[in-house]
């Protein structure tokens, strides 16, 4: 067992290498290799079934994990939070966990993953912004996506409704698990709450105000039970959050030459408003800045056309991508470490 334990393991940390590799150098995760990886974790982890008394126990968490994190890896894609790539290489490697490690972790094991790949690609890129900051490097802002105060009051209104709700939520029906495991509650509010901050422009308008209101009926509800502090706790939490991201959006965008454009960059809302009087055919009009607005070669080769017209420039502003594969494989495997500890 140790043996077929130390070979998945491996192979999740040399697939990790190489897709992270791939996702930095080439922007791709090429099918092939995730589908042949996805048969030998499956392989390896049904030879696993002899070697335990009650089998069944240890793989009711391995599917129960995988089939959840598959589901939420779609929803994350369709949602346009993480690309196609992404998706697949998160259930290849939640494939490649050795079947006692979900076992050994007594949560939701997929949810811990999930925090911690996104406490440590946030806490990068504010670390990042930082050391950008300290360097003296001058930040790229869209011109286009600066938010009105009143917004701002109303998402924080809305985002502290939200995480007040949670964690009554947590601490009523999980009370021991919110005293045992208050770390983890405390890095799933912060993954809550950029969550939210992206679904937020999805959401109705009325939506947005019924949760409002039902955050201060539980406001009220804990000032008359004594429990003030939580609620105070949760808007604490969601102005740190938003502290600390609109700091590292400062370093969201990059200027590049535009003859260096190529296929699968995002553009920034100033960028596309610049092509607006251009007379030059097949240049992108609409961007959502996200891995949606994701430019064809095409698009690419009007663009660098674009430069040599007459309201062409020569410098264009692009979203920076962020190699996201790389957080993938660094929460997994802290995940890994984290179920050895345990």
């Amino acid at each position: 067992m140790i043996f077929l334990k130390c070979l998945s393991l491996s192979l999740l940390l040399i697939s990790a290498v190489l897709f992270s590799k791939s996702d930095i150098e080439a922007n791709k995760i090429h099918n092939r290799w995730i589908l042949i990886g996805l048969t030998i974790g499956l392989i390896l982890s049904l030879l696993y079934l002899g070697f335990y008394d009650d089998p069944w126990s240890y793989y009711r968490h391995y599917f129960m994990n995988i089939l959840s994190g598959a589901v939420f890896s779609i929803v994350m894609y369709a949602l346009h939070i993480w690309a196609g790539g992404d998706a697949k290489l998160f259930i290849l490697l939640s494939v490649l966990v050795p079947v006692d490690t979900y076992y050994l972790i007594h949560v939701n094991s997929i949810v811990v993953i999930f925090i911690l790949i996104y406490s440590s690609a946030f806490l990068y890129l504010f670390g990042e912004s930082i050391a950008f900051k300290l360097k003296g490097k001058k930040a790229s802002r869209s011109k286009f996506k600066i938010q009105s105060l009143l917004h701002s009051v109303i998402y924080v209104a809305f985002a502290s409704s939200c995480i007040t709700s949670l964690n009554l939520l947590i601490r009523y029906f999980f009370e021991e698990f919110y005293l045992q495991n208050y770390i983890l509650v405390m890095f799933l509010n912060v993954f809550f709450i950029l969550f939210l901050h992206k679904i937020f422009g999805m959401l109705h308008i009325y939506i947005r105000y019924f949760v409002i209101v039902f955050g201060m009926i539980l406001w009220l509800r804990c000032g008359i039970r004594g429990e003030l502090s939580l609620s105070l706790y949760s808007l604490l939490i969601v102005l740190i959050v938003l502290l600390m991201r609109m700091i590292s959006s400062e370093y969201n965008y990059k200027q590049i030459k535009t003859s260096e454009i190529k296929e699968g960059m995002v553009l920034s809302y100033a960028t596309v408003a610049s092509f607006s009087n251009s007379r030059v055919k097949g240049l992108p009009q609409i961007t959502t800045e996200d891995i949606q607005s994701r430019i064809s070669e095409a698009e690419a080769e009007s663009i660098r056309r674009w430069e040599c017209s007459k309201s062409g420039l020569q410098t264009i502003t692009i979203v920076r991508k962020l190699p996201f594969a790389c957080f993938i494989s660094i929460g997994f495997i802290l995940f890994i470490i984290l179920g050895r500890i345990g």
